[in-house]
């Protein structure tokens, strides 16, 4: 175990030291660079090679990025040209909104789609299992961004049940403790649903194949046989038995929320990490 582990381990820091060196590189390669900002008339071009220098810009490519490999080791990670501070400043404060929307949009994956999923397989073969199986299939299907433009369309201006964008509201400072907290849950329930619903049709595939493959196994039967309950022996029984395989799917569900929850923040203006990389 120690050496799996240790193999695994060292697996990992070796994918994620390619990953910062090809982010490194790809960024210095792509058009543009921190000093285009400062291209204008009304910048002096002794400023501009003073800043240059100061930013570590008018080095070779390969001295800045071992300078920076060494201060990404000691866990610095420079200063953001865009906001000005720290980046990992910026960082740390827009990491609470996207963990407060992944966590939000994680509960209502994970009710919806075992809820449906049950639902789907207590009933299979009967037309509400097909149709549950072909709104999963299609709600699975559909891209994020367009679902989020939709939500938007139909429930902030057809109906206007939410509001369109941002944390709360501009009146919220003034409000009490208790209604604060309802209009930031009422300005988190539609981006929430939005990124939550669209990983959730997997979710109803992923049950109903699972509580399917061991519904007829001999101890359900004894089960039935003792009067025990169809509800307690799917909802207890089969679906702990059922469960395993579906940590595994939580675990590519997690990178697929963050990579949402980009698009999402983005068109909601939500402020995250989405934001901050857009």
């Amino acid at each position: 175990m120690i050496s799996f582990v240790a193999r695994r381990l060292g697996a990992a820091i070796l994918l994620l030291f390619l990953v910062l060196t090809a982010t490194f590189f790809v960024l210095h390669l792509a058009p543009g660079d921190p000093l285009a900002m400062l291209r204008s008339p009304r910048v002096p071009a002794a400023q501009r090679i003073e800043l240059q220098a100061l930013w570590g810009l008018d080095q070779p490519l390969p001295v800045q990025y071992f300078r920076w490999i060494g201060n990404v080791l000691r866990g610095d990670w420079g200063t953001s040209f865009q906001h000005h501070r720290p980046a990992t400043e910026v960082i740390l404060q827009a990491l609470p909104g996207t963990l407060v929307l992944g966590g939000a949009a994680l509960l209502i994956q994970l009710l919806a789609g075992i809820s449906l999923g049950v639902l789907a397989a207590r009933r299979a073969g009967s037309r509400l299992d097909q149709a549950l199986r072909v709104a999963s299939l299609t709600l699975y299907a559909l891209p994020t961004f367009w679902l989020a433009l939709m939500a938007l369309l139909l429930f902030t201006y057809h109906w206007p049940i939410f509001p369109p964008s941002h944390l709360q509201s501009v009146s919220a400072p003034t409000l009490g403790t208790a209604a604060r907290l309802l209009d930031r849950l009422h300005h988190l329930a539609l981006p929430a649903l939005v990124l939550g619903l669209s990983s959730a049709g997997g979710w109803v595939r992923y049950v109903r194949s699972g509580l399917l493959e061991v519904l007829d196994q001999e101890y359900l039967v004894a089960l039935r046989a003792r009067g025990i309950s169809e509800t307690r022996i799917v909802w207890v029984h089969a679906l702990r038995a059922s469960i395993g395989p579906l940590f595994q799917v939580l675990g590519f569900t997690l990178p697929f929320l963050l990579s949402g929850a980009l698009i999402v923040e983005v068109l909601f203006s939500w402020p995250g990490l989405g934001q901050v990389t857009y």
